[in-house]
């Protein structure tokens, strides 16, 4: 568990976050996002999957719960060597409320903070859905700016955290 800004999170015990590093987990990240982003909240397809989603140095993670069905997932893109985007959040209605979300955003910084040396850190941006900005400012988040903008048309604020590496130097 990384601490970020004072905060902790534990994940609920009925969900477990993974990579999505097979194409059976990939498809179905991309199914979730599919129900959230494209069913739900009516986001065009050409907008919610993009080039990004299909580079190496792209991280997926998957929210799965007791049944080994993906309940979330949640992508997580190097922008330099010093800052990430958090992105993609999703989480199926029926998994909402019960700390899938909080989890996944969790191990993004868990994944992070292993990605850096001991003590160098890194910025984590998330371009937060207005209405989930409350989950992220109990993850450690702060708002960049307090504009919002629209994205796909939902209203979107910037958020960032500071997350510090666990990684130890290899010698």
């Amino acid at each position: 568990m990384v601490t970020v800004t004072g905060s902790s999170f534990q994940p609920p015990s009925n969900v477990r976050i993974i990579p999505a590093d097979t194409d059976r987990l990939r498809s179905a990240c991309q199914a979730v996002r599919w129900e959230v982003f494209v069913i739900e909240q009516q986001v065009p397809f050409a907008l919610e999957i993009d080039a990004r989603d299909f580079l190496d140095s792209t991280v997926h993670l998957a929210a799965v719960d007791e049944d080994d069905q993906v309940v979330g997932t949640v992508r997580v893109l190097r922008d330099s060597p010093e800052q990430f985007h958090l992105g993609r959040l999703a989480v199926l209605p029926a998994a909402r409320g019960h700390g899938a979300g909080s989890a996944l955003v969790t191990a993004v910084h868990d994944a992070v903070a292993a990605l850096l040396p001991t003590a160098a850190t890194a910025v984590i941006i998330a371009e937060a859905q207005v209405q989930a900005a409350a989950m992220y400012t109990k993850l450690g988040y702060e708002a960049v700016s307090l504009q919002t903008f629209m994205e796909a048309g939902i209203e979107h604020q910037t958020m960032s955290v500071t997350v510090t590496g666990v990684r130890q130097s290899e010698q």
